[in-house]
């Protein structure tokens, strides 16, 4: 018999092993909390889809599937959350950090990553504690202790930890060189939450909170965990139990009436896989590709007709984008336009309704949802109008080409085709306005409806299609949800400050006239969305503000439909613009490119937002007409 003789590990081993064990859990947690994810989307839509038999066809109301939906609902955002912390796509703001020289920006991105570690350990205590306490409180309805539901965070706290932990192991294995990297960036991620107990002084605790979240933002730290940063500064500078960081949290994503969100997305998802988003393209160049450049025009009504599904405008971008691009380009068509005009054209997910960013600002505001989709409506097509022009006055200049003219039987045949799709947003909005149903309950109809369409009728989807629906879905509706969660917090903390009641005596001692406000506002609605996304700034902003205009007599459905259009604003303008980075890869532009191209649809976008700021009327009159 041979005797293998052992060796004792070396220095090297010693470090890579561990490592490799910290990438093998942390590969083994993403592994589990996607398909669970799925599998509790799945189990949501049957739960509500289920409750409507019951309450409309059996009238028969089940108590319990409301807040049973809203528990899956918050387990869902937060293990969707540690799938995108994972891939490193969490909304985060990179544009100081990709300025900085190579060796630096690592070192930066080292730091962030440790200090993102060390909130998530933070965030996993607290939650823990918050749980064990929560065990003595049972929920309204269902009557088991409030701690299970909120497990969530721990468990989704615990995948932050391990899936940073595996970042810095990773790199540590690279050599001495990483070792000492992260471990001086270890160092100043400690202090960077220590310090504040015997540093910074406790008299300017606003100051120290938007520093550290300038800080966060600076660092390229992930949005939500920005915010988490700020307002955990603080309370351990007052030092004050963070147990109020994982209640708020939870408390804001454990919203039956936010559920809609996840639904909407899901039939977005679906209609894109199961090639719906084509249909409505050919119909749509069928109607309007007749006119010079009628490409352009078609990517206008393609994405408005898919807004009336998605309710997201990252959906709307990449659905209709990834059809209509690619062959604008073999046409001929300018590709940093065309790309730009793609961008442009999706910010109408946020209009048109059924709109994810509407739901959100009818929740803060507390106003209809049904109330804001019908004022939505003439600013939308406002919109439509002035980025038709604009693609009329390009398509002249560059005698772009027409597409060959359909007869009425070929636009009744492209009709036809597309008939079943097109009768998504009808069912949707007929559902809503009407109050046959909760938005939420649309929401699932619609789901279903596309479901059937696309299995039963134009038959393009399959399981495999359906799983990755589902995963569409999970992670759109997390990166949304986790960072409304974080600003839900911050939002607490900053009443907690007294700023909304600071904010109310400056702004009213600059000026009293609705129209000064309203300019103060989207001023500084335009710097907001450079470093925050929409549901973000819907969730700290709107609190703020909507008592100083309400005091000075400004409809909150006006000022909603203000909102919404700077959005899309905010959705095109560098540096954080989200459709500028869906659109880019599509046709392998660099961002900074399809940016400076978007050009006239951001000044469009201004000028529409004037009009709609300036005239009260073409956001009210629709909703007035028909209440």
């Amino acid at each position: 018999m041979t005797w293998a003789v052992k060796r004792a590990p070396s220095a090297t081993q010693g470090v890579v092993r561990p490592a490799q064990w910290i990438a093998a859990a942390s590969q083994a947690y993403d592994a589990v909390a996607l398909p669970v994810a799925k599998v509790l989307l799945a189990a949501m839509i049957v739960l509500v889809a289920v409750q409507v038999v019951f309450r409309y066809a059996l009238n028969y109301p089940i108590t319990w599937s409301e807040e049973l939906t809203a528990y899956l609902f918050a387990w869902l955002i937060f293990l969707g959350a540690t799938v995108s912390i994972k891939r490193d796509n969490a909304p985060a703001l990179g544009v100081v950090v990709d300025c900085l020289p190579a060796a630096t920006a690592r070192f930066v991105h080292d730091f962030a990553d440790l200090l993102a570690l060390v909130i998530s350990i933070l965030l996993l205590v607290a939650s823990g504690r918050a749980c064990i306490d929560l065990m003595q409180q049972l929920s309204p309805v269902l009557q088991v202790p409030m701690g299970y539901p909120c497990l969530a965070l721990p468990i989704a706290a615990a995948g932050f930890v391990l899936h940073y932990l595996a970042r810095a192991a990773e790199r540590i294995g690279h050599g001495p060189r990483g070792a000492g990297s992260v471990a001086m960036a270890a160092a100043l991620a400690v202090l960077a939450l220590m310090l504040p107990q015997d540093w910074l002084t406790q008299d300017w605790p606003i100051s120290v909170l938007f520093g550290a979240i300038a800080v966060g933002f600076m660092i390229g730290l992930p949005v939500a965990l920005v915010l988490t940063f700020g307002v955990v500064v603080v309370l351990l500078n007052q030092h004050q139990p963070l147990l109020i960081v994982p209640e708020a949290m939870f408390n804001a994503t454990s919203n039956f009436i936010l559920t809609a969100i996840p639904f909407f997305m899901f039939t977005g998802a679906v209609m894109e896989v199961g090639g719906m988003a084509e249909r409505l393209v050919g119909f749509a160049s069928s109607l309007v590709g007749r006119f010079r450049g009628g490409l352009l025009y078609t990517d206008i009504v393609a994405s408005a007709v898919f807004a009336d599904m998605s309710g997201s405008a990252v959906s709307d971008t990449a659905a209709i984008g990834s059809v209509m691009l690619p062959g604008m380009v073999r046409r001929g068509y300018d590709p940093a336009f065309s790309t730009a005009l793609q961008a442009a054209a999706g910010t109408l997910g946020v209009l048109f309704p059924p709109s994810i960013a509407t739901i959100i600002y009818a929740w803060v505001a507390n106003v209809s949802v049904a109330q804001m989709f019908l004022a939505s409506f003439l600013p939308a097509f406002l919109v439509v109008i002035s980025f038709a022009v604009i693609a009329y006055i390009v398509a002249t200049r560059h005698k772009y080409p027409r597409e060959t003219p359909c007869n009425a039987r070929e636009i009744a045949r492209a009709f036809r085709g597309t008939f079943w799709a097109l009768l998504t947003p009808v069912l949707i909005l007929a559902g809503i306005l009407t109050g046959a149903v909760t938005p939420t309950e649309a929401g699932v109809l619609a789901a279903l409806y596309a479901l059937v369409a696309s299995a039963g009728v134009y038959r393009t989807i399959s399981p495999r299609n359906l799983w990755h629906s589902l995963e569409i879905a999970v992670l759109s509706t997390s990166r949304v949800m986790f960072v409304l969660a974080a600003a839900v917090l911050l939002g607490w903390e900053l009443i907690m400050l007294q700023v909304p009641q600071s904010l109310s005596t400056e702004m009213l001692s600059i000026s009293q006239d609705p129209l000064v406000l309203l300019l103060l506002l989207n001023v500084a609605l335009v710097l907001i969305h450079g470093v925050m996304e929409t549901s973000a700034t819907l969730i700290l902003v709107v609190p703020l503000v909507l008592p100083i205009f309400t005091q000075v007599g400004i409809d909150p459905i006006h000022l909603g439909i203000v909102f919404l259009v700077n959005s899309a604003l905010g959705l095109l303008t560098p540096p954080l613009g989200l459709v500028l980075y869906v659109a880019a890869p599509i046709t392998g532009l660099r961002v900074e490119t399809v940016a400076r191209a978007a050009m006239p649809f951001l000044f469009a976008l201004l000028v529409d937002l004037a009009l709609v700021a300036l005239v009260p009327q073409i956001s009210t009159i629709v909703p007035t007409l028909l209440r």
